[in-house]
């Protein structure tokens, strides 16, 4: 039995590729690096030969590469143990490329649901928009840029707002209505938003005033060439006094 069992660890760790075999067995996790953990970690949830993964997060502290490399192998052990994986995240831009489905959530509410293509394609909710805003662009000119963001916190759990969840940080919400109705999935039952100002299409949205302005900080620079050089300072010792020039 105890052979058994040892084979079958062995050949989970060759199919979330930790090879060779036999230098993972005897390490502890201290020992291991974030990519070989989060293999690791796979193997350890499907050793029951489970119907359903829940992955929380489970590329959000691991460098681009190794993302990728993780993600892959999510892939193909859903592909091979014929698993359904619920995907948990705030990174759009890696749920894109992984789910079919993409339930959006805010304040233990779906607010949006559809088909992954189509929903990052034509967002209807603000905060699926505010979600998609916030993907890193690698463009040089962003340390220009100030990226509007939702203003506010999160809502309690506990005591939640009336009517629409986000109505508190949204700048597109309707006075008496976004914040007295609570509102349903528009749309039919595979895709939908829950929001009242999506489910009209077209419909004129009043004058809002905008939130709070904060205080913002703009990065500038000095064009090329035009950058003052630094005087050097000697640190640890006394730099002797310049000999007089000879009459």
């Amino acid at each position: 039995m105890a052979d058994e069992a040892l084979l079958h660890v062995k050949d989970l760790l060759e199919d979330v590729k930790l090879f060779p075999v036999e230098d993972f067995l005897n390490k502890f996790p201290h020992q291991l690096s974030g990519g070989q953990q989060q293999r690791l970690v796979i193997a350890r949830a499907i050793i029951l030969e489970p119907q359903m993964i829940v992955a929380n997060e489970p590329v959000s502290m691991l460098d681009a590469s190794v993302r990728i490399e993780i993600l892959q192998l999510l892939g193909r052990i859903q592909r091979e143990y014929n698993l359904g994986i619920i995907y948990i995240t705030h990174d759009v831009s890696t749920v894109r490329y992984f789910s079919q489905r993409i339930f959006v959530m805010y304040g233990g509410t779906v607010v949006e649901q559809g088909e992954a293509n189509e929903l990052v394609k034509n967002p209807k909710h603000p905060y699926t928009r505010a979600l998609l805003a916030a993907i890193s662009d690698p463009d040089a000119q962003n340390a220009r840029r100030f990226k509007d963001v939702p203003p506010g916190e999160p809502p309690s759990l506990l005591h939640p707002p009336a009517g629409c969840r986000f109505h508190p940080r949204c700048v597109e919400a309707i006075a008496g209505r976004c914040d007295a109705e609570a509102p349903g999935l528009s749309g039919c039952s595979r895709a939908g938003s829950r929001c009242r100002g999506s489910s009209v299409p077209g419909s004129p949205r009043p004058a809002i005033p905008p939130p709070p302005c904060r205080r913002r900080r703009t990065a500038t620079f000095p064009p090329r060439g035009q950058i003052p050089l630094r005087r050097r300072e000697t640190r640890g010792c006394a730099r002797p006094d310049p000999a007089p020039a000879p009459p």
